[in-house]
């Protein structure tokens, strides 16, 4: 923690020499608050989700449709903890998708109309883009704030709320979040694998 204005912060947990603009995957996890099981539970090692929990999964999947430059890989909704793989598009796919070009098939499937307890999918090879490529720009520390991780992290976490405080539920996500650069496809894989096997080794 560092001070500023004679009170006391959380310092950031992201990479001050990266930018989160950047094309490429990153592992993120975001748990909820004091890791309260608000998004169900495992049974019988499958996970069986609560309302909370579809709900997180529906915001979730929304996200390439909110932002054309973002695509879901690998996911999981835990009881208490989300993992994911975000991976942020060069400017050039952004822009074909935008033009109605589908890169991505698996996005025709309604968020809604997926199955409940449905292994994470790959919604695009990975042999479609480069891993993770570091951009020659230093605007801003993060990078540009409207389209970059954090951006689509504080997207999907307040649609969540909001949509639990319209309805009247309880629900708290913990403040902060962890996320993981992928450098490479050896990384990629092995982070993908994680992410299936979350379910089983609850």
């Amino acid at each position: 923690m560092t001070l500023f204005k004679c009170r006391y912060r959380v310092e950031s947990a992201r990479n001050p020499k990266w930018d989160y603009h950047a094309s490429g995957c990153y592992f993120v996890t975001i748990c909820t608050r004091n890791r309260i099981h608000y998004f169900g539970s495992v049974i019988n090692q499958q996970m069986t989700l609560s309302p909370i929990g579809k709900t997180a999964r529906i915001e979730l999947l929304k996200t390439p449709e909110i932002r054309d430059n973002v695509v879901i890989d690998e996911w999981v909704i835990m009881p208490n903890h989300i993992h994911v793989i975000f991976r942020i598009l060069p400017a050039s796919y952004a822009v074909e998708t935008h033009r109605g070009a589908s890169l991505h098939p698996a996005n025709h499937h309604p968020a809604n109309q997926q199955p409940v307890n449905q292994q994470p999918v790959n919604h695009q090879p990975a042999n479609q883009q480069p891993v993770n490529q570091q951009p020659n720009r230093q605007k801003n520390r993060f990078g540009p704030q409207s389209d970059n991780l954090p951006a689509v992290v504080r997207g999907f976490k307040s649609a969540v709320k909001q949509r639990t405080n319209i309805k009247g539920i309880e629900f708290h996500w913990q403040a902060r979040y962890h996320d993981h650069i992928i450098r490479n496809r050896a990384e990629l894989e092995r982070i993908r694998y994680y992410i299936r096997q979350n379910v089983f080794m609850w």
